[in-house]
């Protein structure tokens, strides 16, 4: 994180991972086929700890306003603390993993809640997230 904090996520590379945490590269192989496969280990990490944290905010005895405000100042806390796990996320590329989806679903819930509509009235998060996924690549986000 370091490294694309100080210069970028585009100067992250398996050789200065290496030689930041004092291992082999060989061995960074062992456990991620590519650079890729790193990048989206780390992504599924950010998108599991904002999962996490909307289930636990779902979880609270709260009206659905004030869950989706909670929510929101959640995920801007988030991007303002983290903002290079944030472009990552979101920036660099798509949201696919199970996280990123299942935090769609704590968003549905609380507008199911907040407008007494059905989930089918409100939509399906995840024919979105999968439309968004085949479209092009999401837009550059600056915080």
């Amino acid at each position: 994180m370091d490294i694309a904090i100080a210069e970028g996520w585009q100067t992250v590379t398996i050789h200065r991972i290496s030689e930041a945490i004092e291992y082999t590269t060989s061995i960074i192989y062992e456990h991620f086929e590519n650079k890729e496969a790193l990048l989206n280990e780390i992504s599924i990490n950010g998108f599991r700890s904002q999962y996490q944290q909307g289930e636990k905010i779902l979880s609270e005895d709260l009206e659905p306003g004030v869950q989706l405000l909670k929510v929101s100042l959640n995920n801007w806390d988030f991007a303002l603390n983290n903002r290079e796990l944030y472009y990552l996320m979101f920036s660099l590329k798509k949201p696919s993993d199970e996280y990123s989806l299942k935090g769609m679903d704590v968003i549905k819930e609380i507008f199911v809640k907040l407008t007494d509509k059905n989930e089918n009235e409100v939509g399906h998060s995840r024919h979105f997230a999968e439309q968004a996924r085949k479209s092009s690549q999401l837009p550059g986000m600056t915080i």
